[in-house]
Order: C-alpha cells, then sequence, then structure tokens
C-alpha cells in the first residue's frame, strides 16, 4: 500500500472511529463517509492547528491528504450509482447554511480523539436524519454511531496515540483559544478509502 493509501485509510478509519470508539473489524476494506468540508476559513486554521500540533508537540499528522470536514454517516460502502442520486437530489434540495462550534471535547478510549464540538441545531440535525434516512438502505454495513440518536458532529484536531501527558499537554496549550466558530456549509461530499480515489471523490454544492 502507498503512503497516500494509507494516509487516506487512517482518514476514512478516523471518520467511523471518532464517534464510534468501538473499533471496526479487521474485515472491514473499506470506508465510505458522506461528510461537510468546511469552508476556506476554517480549512485554514483548522490546517494550521494541526501544523502547530505537529510542530509542537510531535503529533502525526491527522490526514496524509488534509481535509478539514465533519460526517454526516460512514459505511463500509455504497451503491455507488444510488448514492450520486441522493446526494444530487439532497444538494438541491438544501440551501448554504451556518454551522456554529465551540469548545474542545475529547473522546477517550486507547487512541484519544481530540475535536470541535459542531453544535446539533436543527437545521443540521434535519439534514443528518434525512440523509440517514435515504443512505441506510443504500449502504453496506453502515456504522451504528451514525444514527441520529447516536451522531455527535466534529472536527478532528488530533487522533491516534497519544499519550496522557501529552494529551494534558495540549489541551492546556489549546485552552486559552476560542473556537467559537460559524462556519458556513455549502457542500456535500463523500471520502472513500480504497475506492481509487484519495481526498475528497465527488463534492456536491447545496442549492436549495
Amino acid at each position: 500500500m502507498s503512503s497516500d493509501q494509507e494516509g487516506h485509510k487512517h482518514q476514512a478509519d478516523e471518520v467511523a472511529r471518532a464517534e464510534a470508539p468501538v473499533p471496526l473489524t479487521a474485515q472491514v476494506h473499506t470506508l465510505e463517509a458522506v461528510v461537510a468540508v468546511l469552508d476556506e476559513e476554517h480549512r485554514q486554521q483548522v490546517a494550521a492547528v494541526w501544523d502547530e500540533l505537529r510542530e509542537k508537540f510531535g503529533v502525526a499528522d491527522v490526514f496524509e491528504t488534509p481535509i478539514p470536514h465533519f460526517s454526516y454517516h460512514v459505511a463500509e460502502k455504497y451503491d455507488g450509482e444510488a448514492l450520486d442520486a441522493v446526494l444530487r437530489q439532497v444538494a438541491r434540495e438544501t440551501p448554504p447554511f451556518t454551522i456554529t462550534t465551540a469548545g474542545l471535547g475529547v473522546f477517550t478510549g486507547p487512541q484519544p480523539v481530540l475535536y470541535v464540538p459542531v453544535a446539533r441545531d436543527a437545521t443540521l440535525c434535519a439534514l443528518q436524519a434525512g440523509l440517514v434516512e435515504r443512505l441506510q438502505p443504500i449502504a453496506v454495513h453502515p456504522v451504528c454511531h451514525y444514527l441520529p440518536e447516536n451522531w455527535f458532529p466534529h472536527i478532528t484536531l488530533a487522533l491516534g496515540t497519544l499519550e496522557a501527558d501529552k494529551l494534558a499537554a495540549i489541551m492546556a496549550h489549546l485552552a486559552p483559544r476560542s473556537f467559537h466558530w460559524h462556519v458556513r456549509i455549502n457542500n456535500l461530499a463523500v471520502i472513500c478509502d480504497n475506492c481509487g480515489v484519495y481526498g475528497v471523490s465527488s463534492q456536491y454544492a447545496l442549492k436549495g
């Protein structure tokens, strides 16, 4: 496997792992995620934090192909034609909207994940629930942690092998900063591991 493939697998695995503390089975060779890519301003801010954590704390790059995002749904794979049709339709029906973030959070476990929480307001929850309703029937082995009642949207800052002292130092370093962001969301996108395309494999502009 090439370094790009390894990095993209890391990215897709994180999409599931960050909201799903129970590890995925070793038999899962592909993961696809339906996500929102952040706007340019906040992509740059997240990328700057990734760079800073790498330089100051030796944290490994979050993704080999860095794409700041949060995810709506994850599965081992989808029916490709059906997925394209669903996302095109949802994008036509959905106008751009703004999400709000605040603070820092940690998913605990053997491989902790440090993240910026995304507030679950009515608009975001309605969009995610509608996506799940349409995606579940065309998904193979969907990750149950992305059902609406379990969903915890977030933007990843660090993950992997973070020793307790390093994680505490990172939290102390970042704590004085405001992560109260208003992020304009104008897309649906697909991130796919082991599908022959690395990074965003498809993207749909919100036009509703």
